[in-house]
């Protein structure tokens, strides 16, 4: 009989892999100069993704680059004022912003602190989120290994939000089968709204949901999100909210 691993030293073993090319990549990343930007032999430079965005949005809280985009943040113009913004270079590509408004206020606090700051910041998100999700999943800790794998450190290192959105996918499937955490409980209500950042996640999300009987949270994300979105019309440029209005 192979006797059973105990629950510390099995969390301990989930955690240690990822945790430690997380910690890594960041701390690699921060030392970079200029920070956000990765030049390339013979061709232009690659923009970090993190950088990226958090750029925009901080450009889009400064409150002109609606006007500099052409009355829409979402404009190429807009994308490439943002990126001298924040790189300080000459900008003739932009990465796109593919986030709806919502993004805007999940990276609002990240544009009071330095650049890499914020991204430490991130990344630390990213990594007690993965290890939050390895603590409790179902299964043998090796089962786990799978998640480090050559994609784990470009994860980390462009700032990208597949681990944070998995960490919400997670919880909202623990929130939508335990019948302890109420229809419309906060917790899963405010998770479902940061996953509207990603419309087609939250989609997905409140749809599963639905099916399991939580209206009430879905009803009530929704309802924050109008509200939320809406408010940001200053900052967004009124041709944004014209052409939604438009379109339905």
């Amino acid at each position: 009989m192979v006797p059973s691993t105990p629950p510390a030293v099995a969390t301990r073993r989930r955690l240690t892999p990822r945790t430690g090319v997380a910690i890594g990549v960041t701390v690699s990343v921060v030392r970079t100069e200029p920070f956000g930007v990765v030049a390339e032999e013979g061709g232009g430079p690659r923009l970090m993704d993190f950088a990226s965005h958090r750029g925009l949005a901080c450009a889009a809280w400064s409150g002109d680059l609606a006007a500099r985009g052409g009355t829409s943040i979402y404009t190429l113009a807009a994308h490439l004022a943002a990126t001298e913004r924040w790189s300080g270079l000459p900008a003739n590509a932009a990465m796109p912003f593919g986030y709806s408004p919502t993004m805007l206020w999940v990276l609002a606090p990240l544009c009071a602190v330095p650049a890499r700051v914020a991204f430490a910041a991130w990344s630390l998100a990213g990594i007690l989120a993965a290890g939050w999700m390895i603590a409790r999943a179902p299964v043998h800790w090796t089962a786990l290994l799978a998640l480090v794998t050559p994609l784990t450190p470009y994860t980390f290192a462009l700032g990208q939000t597949a681990v944070l959105t998995t960490a919400g996918l997670f919880f909202l499937m623990g929130a939508g089968s335990e019948r302890v955490r109420p229809d419309g409980a906060g917790s899963e209500v405010m998770v479902l709204w940061l996953l509207t950042a990603k419309p087609q996640l939250a989609l997905t999300a409140g749809a599963a949901l639905l099916a399991l009987g939580h209206w009430r949270s879905v009803a009530l994300a929704g309802g924050l999100t109008l509200p939320s979105t809406v408010a940001l019309t200053p900052w967004l440029g009124l041709r944004l909210v014209h052409r939604a209005a438009r379109d339905e």
